[in-house]
């Protein structure tokens, strides 16, 4: 009967959700996050994650196996100094599961907790001279934080550190302190090392409230490069720099001289083209073949006679063969044809012929071959002038070239 009243009793109880396991929160430099593992998740599983504090506690959901606190705890000291822990509830269906909680952790290394979370020590610059002495400094944590930077509020707060001597990673005797407020941006000190020994270590502590409340900074190693040869390196860069700029300076005030000198001479004013006022507009190439030399009647006679007796005759008789040609091509020199063209030319124009010896009283004319071996322009030929009557004088052209 109670088996019976138990199983009735398991009936009508709702649905039992499991919580999460593992739930750990881990911390890396200032950045805080929380996981956890969850066996049995079905789609429409979620996680209620709550963040808590001394007197505070933050909420969110999510579906995923992690969450980041990191902007909730940063937001002011309170929150990093504070104990703090996370616990986590899945929720299936509006039913909730019961609360799993974290390992508890704070930035605050005086608190009692499970996890102290602390800070990377920023980077730092060493120099060390030949007589040992070195100078070490480094950008103050208060302002290397970008998150830290936002809740400075007063000279109370302030990084205390110290540097220990290094020799083949051991470390040696002498301590040199050094205190920077929170204030100031980056911070300083000068210390005189052994001998031959160019690597330190620091650590220190972040105060806040006169010490009350600490957060830890990871110690670090580093070793110096000789001071000197940092001096020759920047040297080396600015002189450089400096040869780059006036290499640079000449070439330009080169290429200005060149393209100076290369400067066109502007054409006058009547040679600018102006194809406003001037159009182009041009002639069509013709198709037909130009020749030099155009031949109308190739086979013809010209004979000129001057006669000073009897005015009333004409001074110049023109006469042409009609038969035609029937081999254009000019013979071998020393033949002669009555088809070829000869001129007659009296060699003196203008004058009275008187010559006894001639019984007819007819001029001495003289007939020039032309032997075309090859088409000549007229212009290039020989001129003569000839009397075509009522004193109208001509010039004409023999079948000679010009010389």
């Amino acid at each position: 009967m109670f088996v019976l009243l138990l199983l009735l009793i398991s009936g009508v109880s709702p649905l039992t959700v499991p919580p999460p396991t593992n739930v750990t929160v881990s911390c890396r430099n200032d950045s805080v996050s929380v996981r956890w593992d969850y066996g049995k998740q079905q789609p429409e599983t979620k996680f209620k994650v709550n963040l808590q504090g001394y007197d505070w506690n933050y909420e969110n959901e999510t579906t995923e196996h992690w969450c980041d606190l990191s902007h909730e705890i940063w937001k002011s000291r309170e929150r990093f100094l504070d104990f703090l822990f996370v616990s986590v509830r899945a929720i299936q269906g509006g039913n909730l599961s019961k609360a799993a909680d974290s390992n508890t952790f704070s930035f605050n290394s005086l608190k009692e907790v499970d996890t102290t979370c602390a800070l990377d020590f920023p980077p730092v610059d060493v120099y060390v001279s030949e007589s040992g002495a070195a100078v070490i400094s480094f950008l103050n944590p208060f302002h290397f934080y970008r998150r830290l930077k936002q809740t400075i509020r007063s000279e109370d707060e302030s990084f205390k550190f110290g540097v220990f001597p290094l020799r083949n990673h051991t470390m040696l005797k002498g301590e040199f302190g050094g205190c920077c407020p929170a204030t100031n941006v980056t911070c300083k000190l000068d210390v005189k090392l052994p001998i031959n020994v160019t690597c330190v270590m620091l650590k220190g502590e972040m105060f806040y409230r006169n010490g009350i409340s600490q957060i830890s900074v990871n110690k670090t190693e580093i070793c110096s490069q000789d001071q000197f040869e940092v001096q020759e390196v920047v040297l080396a860069v600015l002189l450089l720099s400096i040869f780059l700029i006036i290499v640079t300076v000449i070439m330009i005030f080169i290429c200005k001289a060149r393209a100076w000198t290369m400067l066109r001479t502007p054409l006058p004013k009547p040679l600018i083209f102006d194809s406003q006022r001037q159009p182009l507009n041009y002639d069509p190439n013709p198709k037909e073949d130009i020749s030099q030399v155009s031949v109308e009647n190739p086979c013809k006679s010209l004979h000129v006679t001057l006669e000073e007796d009897d005015p009333s005759e004409d001074k110049k008789s023109l006469c042409e063969d009609s038969r035609p040609c029937e081999d254009p091509q000019v013979p071998a020199a020393g033949s002669y044809s009555s088809d070829r063209e000869c001129l007659y030319d009296r060699r003196e124009l203008g004058s009275e012929e008187t010559d006894d010896d001639s019984s007819d009283n007819s001029a001495n004319t003289d007939c020039v071959l032309i032997e075309e071996e090859e088409e000549v322009s007229p212009y290039d030929r020989g001129h003569v002038w000839a009397d075509m009557g009522n004193g109208d004088m001509v010039r004409g052209y023999t079948e000679s070239r010009r010389t």
